[in-house]
């Protein structure tokens, strides 16, 4: 069982640098990745990513695997608030991924800027539901430009 109170306890907290081998080999490929990722949990969940899954999806109905998770803030920031317990949960069972320093809050032009580090890190990209105009088809678009 894994339970963590505060993001600041964090024993797994990794700073993965392009060039390193824990820097995601699918977004070390992408034009506009960022130079590094804060990794906190599993480095392998992110590494080893296969299926980016954009919309509502239960956890618990994904089959075997590890979850990862890529966050619009810095990892003490989880937003919305009320998915803190789920982020810490990912993060025990898979990995949280950010490529903002801690502290950092999250912001409208953070959610589009994560859009081609979530469609670089997996192989794959199911939407389950998506509006017009609506940030997951603009990751849908960024997955389909990294082919």
């Amino acid at each position: 069982h894994c339970h963590v109170e505060t993001l600041a306890a964090l024993h797994n907290l990794y700073l993965v640098v392009v060039g390193d081998r824990e820097y995601p080999p699918l977004l070390a490929q992408c034009s506009d990745r960022h130079p590094f990722v804060f990794v906190y949990g599993d480095v392998a969940a992110v590494c080893d990513a296969v299926l980016l899954i954009v919309g509502n999806a239960d956890l618990r109905s994904i089959a075997g695997g590890q979850t990862a998770a890529v966050l619009s803030s810095g990892m003490d920031r989880i937003y919305p608030p009320r998915h803190r317990n789920l982020g810490h949960r990912v993060a025990c069972l898979g990995a949280l991924v950010s490529e903002f320093p801690f502290a950092t809050p999250p912001r409208k032009h953070h959610f589009h800027r994560r859009k081609s580090p979530l469609s670089g890190l997996s192989a794959a990209a199911l939407v389950i539901e998506a509006g017009r105009p609506s940030g997951k088809l603009i990751t849908a678009s960024a997955a389909a430009d990294q082919g």
